[in-house]
């Protein structure tokens, strides 16, 4: 969580602002690719070793990668934490959070009228309005909130918002649509790896999407860039509500959607590090990161519920899928999510020269 805030204020310490929307993304690319990869090395882990390794593999690329960081990574500019910094105040925020991810993540097996489940609500409610007058009140912020004010910082912040309620849920949607059995009437009946393997092309093409992003960024702006993404992104969840019942339809489906998702995300992070000062980049990207997990709970339940809207037994008759009602129901949704971004974009946006 705390590497790729920090990745990004390197970027924006050491490269040319004509420049960044480029290399942020290659980098976005790299991460998305690098992700699906390690989900796929952690299958063929699992089926040929065992879970342990799992985690030998883990420390050991991160042995690697910290060696490559000492010796390849330039030294920036040192900062010194000021004195009076809001720290008390400023990491209120950590337990809020943490209160109100478990009330997201748990509500449902809790139940969500049940006193703990309220009482933690509250807990990490008023835990975050505490952090965000002690924040606002001090001289010295830990985290200066009021980079919030700008409007093209809050334009990116909206978009990753819509982008994790909707987009983000991607996986909930295709692994489910993917293994259903066809008895059902909606799925296609793949094994597990299958589905991954069909689900794959859309994040591959992150090496392309990525870099075209920052490519399209300098030379059509951020308006049009950004839109066109979003707008594609959306048209591709359209289609996929009326054609999703053969393997080569839905293949080309995931090309589609890893383009124009990886497009919206290096996008949404260029705009960010863009309208921050450059001393408060990472920060920036973090604060982004932290709305962004928040609104992929909300997303997460909102989706679990469209998906059980409208439900057919399975071929046993134990269990339950949800039928081409529910699937469309969900893929509106997103579409729908996916299209605003586009329209807000359009709508409000303000150019402003790199």
């Amino acid at each position: 969580g705390a590497i790729f805030p920090l990745c990004i204020g390197i970027l924006r310490e050491h490269v040319e602002p004509r420049r960044l929307p480029m290399f942020v993304g290659v980098l976005s690319g790299v991460m998305t690719v690098s992700a699906g990869l390690g989900l796929l090395l952690g299958g063929l882990i699992v089926d040929h070793l065992s879970w342990r390794w799992i985690f030998f593999t883990t420390a050991l690329v991160g042995a690697i990668a910290w060696i490559c960081v000492y010796v390849l990574v330039p030294t920036g500019k040192a900062s010194t934490l000021e004195r009076g910094t809001n720290f008390i105040g400023g990491l209120l925020f950590a337990p809020g959070i943490a209160c109100l991810l478990l009330v997201l993540t748990k509500g449902q097996q809790w139940g969500w009228a049940e006193i703990s489940t309220l009482s933690l609500f509250v807990v990490g409610a008023s835990l975050l309005v505490a952090w965000i007058r002690s924040e606002l009140r001090a001289p010295k912020p830990l985290l200066e909130l009021r980079l919030l004010l700008d409007r093209n910082m809050l334009l990116a912040i909206v978009a990753t918002i819509l982008f994790a309620l909707s987009w983000m849920q991607f996986g909930q949607v295709w692994s489910l649509l993917l293994q259903q059995p066809v008895s059902t009437g909606a799925g296609l009946g793949l094994s597990a790896s299958a589905a991954g393997l069909v689900m794959q092309p859309q994040t591959f093409v992150a090496l392309i999407g990525g870099p075209l992003a920052g490519w399209c960024m300098l030379r059509l702006g951020t308006r049009a860039s950004f839109a066109g993404g979003a707008l594609v992104l959306a048209g591709a969840w359209v289609a996929a509500i009326f054609w999703h019942d053969t393997i080569p339809v839905v293949v080309l489906l995931m090309v589609i959607m890893g383009l124009g998702s990886s497009f919206v995300v290096a996008l949404t992070v260029t705009a960010v590090a863009q309208a921050a000062p450059k001393v408060r980049t990472s920060e920036a990207i973090g604060i982004m990161t932290l709305i962004r997990t928040l609104a992929n709970s909300v997303g997460a339940i909102a989706v679990f519920y469209l998906l059980g809207i409208s439900t057919v037994p399975g071929p046993d008759g134990r269990g339950h899928f949800p039928d081409a009602f529910s699937y469309g129901l969900t893929m509106s949704y997103i579409a729908s999510g996916l299209a605003l971004i586009g329209v807000l974009y359009l709508v409000f946006h303000r150019e402003t020269r790199p």
